[in-house]
């Protein structure tokens, strides 16, 4: 037959209603032969692995090995440290702070809530955008401040031009081990358009493969390619090397023009043991 066994040796073989369920399991069974075949080069690494491991552990450490999300500053030291370029951003206990801190990082800004999560766009829903001036961002300040709970301190960013809206998110799964997903953001707020996962460790024709997948080739220069595969590969490489890393989003991360910038992330460390077994994967 077409696998070269015998009948007499199959306990038993594979049933299927409709010729169509069969072709697909076919393909299948071809695309994976296709992939086997694929030369996917050696795993990626991070930047920077001993010092990405010290400063997790002092961060674990700080708060007695307990799984916690860090905070502004936190966040941003990791993301350093993982060869990600965020959006610059300052921390405002106050409306004075925060006219400061938009005069230092230049205007137009955008106003968003340091406690309120997950943001959503107006300032009802913690952000502020577009503002202008010194008295915008004291007034926008104020409103919000007073109607939403955990409001201070608050978060203080360079206005940034629209964009295609992506999401990044990696982290450690028990049963299939290190993953990263790549997803366009959908028409609503809350809905995710095309989605791709990819196991962990990873390589750099494995980033590729997966851009190619969710993001067409109409909404990137061959600079803002780059970008986008260098952030995607250097947050692969730190979360397959340090398993507590345990959840990490870049959202939104936007692709303009001939940049792609993560405006906002955020970053859940844990202690963490890897299943042995779940590194099997790459089969």
């Amino acid at each position: 037959g077409l696998t070269g066994v015998g009948l007499g040796d199959v306990t038993s073989l594979p049933l299927f209603d409709f010729p169509e369920q069969a072709a697909k399991a076919l393909s299948k069974w071809a695309e994976y032969g296709m992939w086997r075949r694929l030369d996917r080069g050696a795993p990626l690494v991070p930047i920077r692995p001993e010092d990405l491991e010290v400063a997790l552990d002092d961060l674990l450490a700080a708060e007695d090995g307990q799984r916690r999300s860090l905070r502004r500053s936190e966040v941003e030291r990791v993301l350093a440290l993982c060869a990600i370029d965020a959006a610059p951003a300052r921390m405002a206990d106050d409306a004075q702070a925060a006219v400061a801190a938009a005069a230092e990082l230049g205007y137009p800004v955008v106003l968003k809530a340091g406690g309120a999560s997950p943001r959503l766009a107006g300032e009802a829903g913690g952000v502020a955008l577009d503002l202008q001036d010194d008295d915008q961002v004291a007034s926008a300040f104020g409103r919000m401040a007073e109607h939403i709970e955990s409001f201070a301190p608050a978060i203080v960013q360079p206005m940034v031009p629209t964009g295609l809206h992506l999401v990044i998110e990696a982290g450690q799964d028990p049963e299939h081990g290190a993953r990263l997903g790549l997803s366009v953001r959908g028409g609503s707020s809350s809905s995710l358009g095309v989605r791709r996962m990819l196991l962990l460790p990873a390589t750099a024709a494995d980033v590729a493969r997966m851009i190619d997948l969710v993001v067409a080739d109409t909404y990137m220069t061959a600079v803002a390619r780059t970008a986008l595969e260098t952030m995607v590969a250097n947050l692969a490489a730190a979360v397959a090397s340090a398993p507590s890393l345990v959840q990490v989003e870049l959202n939104p991360v936007l692709l303009i023009d001939h940049q792609v910038v993560a405006v906002d992330a955020a970053i859940e460390v844990a202690p963490f043991d890897r299943d042995p077994l779940a590194e099997v994967r790459h089969l």
